[in-house]
């Protein structure tokens, strides 16, 4: 069963982090890699911006908990006044595992535009 949860509010254009622990029900190894998809609405076609392991957005800090980061990005992706949704996907087994973690955050346009 998914868990929905509210993350702090992304503010367009600038970098976003939040940090998700699993205590008690997942652990990971040091090896584990991980994906998300930062989507308008889940059925949207193309993210507003893909996180990995890889490119730094999904990083772990311990063996049950793990660092989001959205890097800074062109204000203009971003549905301001509404929710983007994200969920987690482990990508280092034989098949990718989704793990029941999605975030629904809602995103407005930022007073200081630099």
């Amino acid at each position: 069963m998914a868990v929905n949860m509210r993350g702090k509010i992304i503010e367009a254009g600038y970098p976003w982090r939040i940090r998700v622990g699993f205590r008690n029900s997942l652990v990971f190894d040091e090896t584990a890699t991980f994906a998300m998809h930062v989507r308008a609405k889940a059925e949207d076609a193309n993210p507003i911006v893909e996180l990995t392991t890889a490119n730094g957005g999904v990083t772990m800090v311990d063996t049950t908990t793990l660092d989001i980061k959205i890097p800074a990005t062109e204000a203009s992706l971003w549905p301001v006044g509404k929710t983007v949704v994200m969920d987690l996907v482990r990508t280092d087994g034989g098949s990718p595992e989704h793990l029941g973690l999605r975030l629904q955050v809602p995103v407005r346009n930022p007073v200081t535009r630099l």
